[in-house]
């Protein structure tokens, strides 16, 4: 007998339709997931069932030998951190930004603090965990792996050090916190005021654009286009520059960007074309 489907409703709409493991936004990959299977016991009941994306569905399914696999203590508390962060609007979240994101704002905070008297320099990878946390919003977990390595997650993004444990915490973590940038929250490391303050201005006042992947679907072409208004070229004004269908025929994926349009040309192309004036 399947799930009811007003019970599969509920579970999608009260999660935004957002994985409870990773809390990513994907709405044609989440599956309505048995806490306890069936085959255990388990029911078709609200409170027995999880949102989970096919991905995480398999590691949920994963007997680990080396770490631990998810329990089902974990596995509520996942789905009710996500429940209870859509209904207070911290879900759907921003889109997490990129390595090459990162690196850029993580090189302009370097010479910030170069120029700055008062503070001591950072390690480049001290100044990307300070960067993730304030442009993902998220809190600092530490999964400690060995002795000699850790797994350092931030939002939805995931480094390790290259540097070994210095007492409790990875080298870069103890930068930050001797330097009062991050403070220790129970498990987690969050940012503080200092932290905040010192990168805020920076990453609010940074350029964002918008990339728009396109394929039409008369030719295949696939192009791009950047633009800093977000909310233009749909598929009701594009026109494709190889078969100059302009009939709406088009798939269009869009993501915001970090940085400047210019850093988006290929690679250290050289200019093709330009106006004959």
């Amino acid at each position: 007998m399947s799930i009811n489907e007003d019970v599969i409703v509920e579970v999608l709409t009260r999660s935004a339709r957002h994985c409870c493991i990773c809390r990513q936004f994907l709405p044609l990959s989440i599956q309505v997931h048995h806490i306890i299977e069936k085959s255990d016991g388990g029911t078709d009941d609200f409170d027995n069932l999880i949102p989970v994306c096919i991905q995480c569905h398999g590691y949920i399914h994963t007997i680990p030998h080396m770490t631990r696999k998810f329990t089902t203590k974990e596995l509520i508390k996942c789905r009710d951190n996500v429940y209870e962060m859509v209904s207070v609007g911290k879900l759907p979240a921003t889109r997490s930004m990129t390595r090459n994101e990162l690196e850029t704002v993580s090189s302009i905070l370097a010479e910030t603090l170069r120029t700055s008297s008062n503070k001591e320099d950072l390690s480049d990878e001290a100044l990307k965990l300070l960067s993730a946390t304030l442009c993902e919003e998220s809190s600092i977990k530490i999964n400690k792996v060995s002795e000699r390595s850790s797994i350092i997650i931030i939002g939805n993004q995931h480094f390790t050090p290259e540097d070994k444990f210095v007492g409790q915490y990875p080298k870069p973590i103890i930068e930050l916190l001797s330097q009062g940038l991050i403070e220790s929250k129970g498990d987690e490391l969050e940012i503080t005021t200092a932290g905040s303050r010192l990168v805020g201005e920076l990453v609010q006042t940074t350029s964002t654009y918008t990339q728009k992947k396109i394929k039409c679907l008369n030719c295949s072409l696939h192009f791009i286009i950047c633009t800093w208004d977000k909310d233009k070229h749909d598929s009701s004004s594009i026109s494709c520059p190889e078969c100059g269908q302009g009939k709406g025929l088009f798939l269009i994926w869009t993501q915001q960007k970090f940085g400047f349009i210019f850093q988006d040309v290929p690679g250290n192309a050289m200019l093709y074309d330009s106006p004959r004036l």
